[in-house]
């Protein structure tokens, strides 16, 4: 049987990671809204439409590498990449 003080520990991880979670989806959200907010402005001011920019988003992935790989508990970069890549995907989708 488990020490009740380690059982109380983990749970207590457990919920800063939930709290984290609610974090993530809605700064996703509001990242969401901000990528069609410029698509929306793009077809309002009669600019090309972008629902894909490759230069865009790899100088995304450059930049958040770079300071993955400059923090004191970096992630591995494909894992970053393919988090990122979703990300983008799921954005596009929503057009």
């Amino acid at each position: 049987m488990a020490d009740p003080r380690s059982e109380a520990a983990i749970e207590k991880l457990r919920t800063e990671i939930d709290s984290l979670d609610n974090e993530i989806l809605d700064l996703m959200r509001r990242r969401f809204n901000l990528s069609r907010r410029i698509m929306t402005d793009q077809h309002r001011f009669g600019m090309p439409v972008e629902v894909f920019s490759r230069d865009r988003e790899e100088q995304t992935l450059d930049r958040l590498k770079k300071m993955n790989d400059e923090s004191d508990c970096p992630m591995r970069g494909s894992h970053l990449g393919n988090i990122w890549k979703m990300i983008f995907s799921c954005t596009r989708v929503g057009w």
